[in-house]
């Protein structure tokens, strides 16, 4: 998975990737990982962006967390609803959404097929 290595070692060292510790710089350099990916790539690296944005939904809604910017990019949501914390806050949502995508849960057997 590369997306997920990728992350990690933004997370380990951050300003070797994105300059700033700001999570719209993260969602961008996804971005440009995308437009990249070849054979080496597997189904989740292809799925991470919409997967993550429609998961991260979801969290929302069943922790009850207000998100104004639902459906937007998922960076816009996050720093809505975490404002300052929202660098911690993105690492320890993906920590959560791989952990799911580990667990086979049923959002992702729902979505990935």
């Amino acid at each position: 998975m590369i997306i997920r290595e990728l992350l990690k070692s933004i997370y380990k060292r951050p300003l070797m990737y994105i300059g700033e510790k700001k999570i719209e710089y993260i969602y961008y350099l996804i971005l440009g990982k995308c437009s990249e990916m070849d054979d080496t790539y597997n189904q989740m690296d292809y799925a991470f962006i919409g997967l993550f944005e429609k998961w991260l939904d979801s969290y929302f809604l069943e922790n009850k967390i207000k998100n104004n910017k639902s459906g937007f990019f998922w960076y816009k949501s996050i720093i809505e609803c975490y404002g300052d914390k929202s660098y911690n806050a993105f690492f320890s949502l993906v920590n959560q959404f791989y952990n799911d995508y580990d667990n086979n849960t049923d959002y992702f057997k729902k979505h990935l097929k």
